[in-house]
């Protein structure tokens, strides 16, 4: 099953908001238009599961977030956690994944952790990864390309502590 925001739409979530997922009903959140996801410090958004967010989170207990096209979705101060599930290994899924030609994203100031394969994943797109940590995770950050080489520029960031690869 899955959540989509349509093409022209733009989603924005609140700072402070916790968006969770049930991986009974709603596996991955596909995103066609653009999501606009700017929590604070001392407000960050957090995509997590629904046991995640009852304390009982474990790695893989949804798929992720999709952006699938847009020039300007941002991700400031948010938190991935207890996602990345899928079938194909480390480089097949993330909890946010980013893999569309012409797709242009924004994250900073976020958290990746404990996902079970990627806490990024990214590919035919452009990302602007800084002040960011990645721990915890199958793989930090995996970059797959299909059809064009994609760009991720990570700058002032952390890559650490994940199973496979950074």
């Amino acid at each position: 099953t899955q959540v989509s925001v349509a093409a022209g739409a733009t989603l924005t979530i609140q700072p402070g908001v916790t968006v969770e997922f049930n991986a009974a009903s709603t596996l991955s959140f596909f995103i066609y238009g653009t999501i606009k996801a700017v929590g604070t410090k001392a407000k960050p958004i957090t995509f997590t599961s629904a046991q995640g967010a009852a304390g009982h989170g474990a790695a893989g207990q949804y798929i992720g977030v999709n952006v699938q096209a847009g020039t300007s979705s941002r991700f400031s101060y948010t938190n991935f956690t207890y996602g990345g599930y899928g079938s194909g290994g480390f480089y097949a899924y993330g909890a946010l994944e980013i893999d569309n030609l012409g797709t242009q994203v924004s994250i900073d100031h976020s958290t990746f952790e404990y996902n079970e394969y990627s806490g990024l994943q990214t590919g035919d797109s452009v990302v602007t990864v800084t002040s960011s940590t990645f721990e915890h995770n199958g793989n930090g950050i995996s970059q797959t390309v299909t059809h064009s080489p994609g760009q991720l520029i990570l700058s002032d960031s952390t890559v650490t502590n994940n199973v496979q690869d950074g």
